[in-house]
């Protein structure tokens, strides 16, 4: 309808802005979670992904989509055992505390970050065996990333994980970076995406031919 193609025709002047920003912050929260030594991330930003040579060959400037996953089933765990490190009742607390930095809503493409944990919202019908036999973690969370300042995300996970994980996984919060690592990554990527684009685009000669 009329309505809806005049958001599309507006939203698309700042696209390009929006997306790059999405790309840092994806960028910066897959790198400082990954360093979490019980959070795998399973996003082509990450090196070594099994996907990150075709996000390189195909995606504009080798640049991730804003779109991926993260679970807390440990990087020494192995992906078939039938015990998931935490109970859903102690994983849905943890999860209840994201919101509402991070958005619960089945939703993509926003400018504000959403979450969905599929073993306690569209999958909590099935067994934590059920889950990981249909590939899916009892404890995946798919992360949407927005325009917020990434490490205020951070900063509210860990401050989630402190208040529902730590209790049952003493020092669990404690096992991400430090805060001057967080804000070093985050200027890293911040940087050199920055100079990535710049570098792309037609010179001011270019324009005038």
């Amino acid at each position: 309808d009329a309505d809806k193609a005049y958001e599309v025709i507006n939203g698309m002047h700042t696209l390009e802005t929006r997306m790059l920003a999405k790309t840092i912050n994806t960028l910066t929260m897959a790198e400082v979670l990954g360093q979490h030594p019980q959070i795998n991330v399973n996003c082509n930003a990450v090196p070594g992904h099994f996907n990150g040579k075709v996000r390189e060959k195909v995606l504009h400037l080798g640049l991730p989509a804003p779109l991926f996953t993260i679970d807390f089933e440990g990087k020494s765990a192995g992906k078939g055992s039938s015990k998931p490190p935490f109970d859903r009742t102690i994983f849905k607390r943890f999860f209840d505390c994201l919101d509402p930095v991070f958005g619960h809503q089945v939703s993509l493409g926003q400018t504000n970050t959403v979450c969905l944990c599929p073993a306690i919202t569209s999958h909590s019908e099935m067994s934590d065996q059920a889950l990981r036999d249909a590939g899916i973690q009892p404890t995946t969370i798919r992360i949407a990333v927005g325009l917020e300042d990434p490490r205020s995300l951070v900063a509210h996970l860990i401050k989630a994980s402190k208040l529902a994980l730590d209790p049952v996984a003493p020092g669990f919060s404690s096992k991400f970076p430090n805060a001057a690592k967080i804000d070093a990554i985050y200027r890293k990527h911040y940087t050199e995406v920055h100079a990535r684009y710049v570098k792309s685009l037609p010179s001011t000669a270019d324009l005038l031919q």
